[in-house]
């Protein structure tokens, strides 16, 4: 079973940096202007929920786009039909018995998925309910592309995509505005009043850059161990990386996996970094901050 993916300090000042720097790509802009205000048009709809379960009128709208292509006739769960109970994962639900209303759905889908007893709805806060809510396949499995559920139509996304569960294909490109991207364009957190991070805390330390001098040889996946390793690992762990790795100085998959993850998403390297898994000088600097 994996580990949990938990927000910790690191990885919040990770969302917080992304959205900070998140630009619209230009071919994108126009849809995102005219989707953004029709999910301003509904608003009161939202804000039903919203009352009803004390998540954001905006976390519910894009939610809403993602899901159901802004279909009230369908559950806000999955985007499944709601004439009935929903077929796909989450499957059966609601529980009780149709016909639903789009709001009675929508209250369901937002207590079934923990949304509903979240309350830290600051910028790293949500942004982490809304990955979970998709899944952490990318994060977990494909961590040299930023989940297209956050990021599509921006800068920090490309390709690679889900085809279907357990099916990525990494040039399948997403067509579906990225949830991110959405509230920024609804500038969502100007209205939000977020309370303190309930796994992060409320002031973010920032990140620091600790030195150490290049060990002269390539780091990479081996059966041997290595001192130069633990730095390695524990370097990852302080960034960020879920789950945390275990300090041993073996450079085995879990520790290649998360070298692959730092160097897709690095924010200390001026030129991007080749995600091979490999700490070379490039990597080895970025990590450290020390030049090769």
């Amino acid at each position: 079973m994996n580990n949990p993916i938990r927000l910790t300090r690191r990885l919040a000042a990770v969302y917080q940096q992304l959205f900070a720097t998140c630009t619209v790509q230009p071919q994108h802009q126009a849809a995102v202007v005219r989707l953004t205000a029709q999910l301003r048009q509904q608003h009161s709809r939202y804000a039903q929920v919203a009352d009803k379960t004390q998540v954001p009128w905006a976390v519910i709208a894009v939610i809403h786009a993602l899901e159901s292509s802004q279909r009230f006739d369908r559950h806000l769960h999955n985007g499944d039909p709601l004439h009935s109970r929903t077929v796909n994962v989450p499957a059966h639900r609601p529980l009780t018995r149709p016909p639903f209303t789009w709001e009675a759905s929508a209250v369901d889908a937002l207590h079934y998925s923990g949304l509903g007893k979240w309350r830290d709805w600051s910028i790293a806060g949500t942004l982490f309910k809304l990955e979970a809510y998709n899944g952490w396949g990318y994060r977990r499995y494909h961590p040299q592309v930023l989940s297209p559920y956050l990021w599509s139509f921006s800068q920090h996304y490309q390709r690679g995509k889900y085809a279907a569960d357990g099916r990525f294909d990494a040039n399948l490109v997403s067509k579906q505005c990225g949830a991110a991207v959405l509230l920024k364009q609804l500038d969502a957190f100007a209205l939000m009043q977020p309370a303190p991070a309930t796994q992060a805390d409320a002031q973010l330390a920032p990140i620091i850059r600790t030195p150490r001098p290049y060990p002269g040889q390539l780091m990479q996946r081996s059966q041997q161990q290595h001192s130069s390793v633990k730095h390695i690992q524990q370097r990852l762990n302080a960034l960020g990386y879920q789950p945390a790795l275990k300090i041993d100085n073996y450079f085995g998959a879990k520790t290649e996996h998360a070298v692959k993850w730092f160097q897709a998403n690095s924010q200390l390297s001026d030129t991007p970094l080749k995600i091979d898994g490999i700490v070379g000088p490039k990597t080895w600097q970025a990590l450290f901050n020390a030049k090769p």
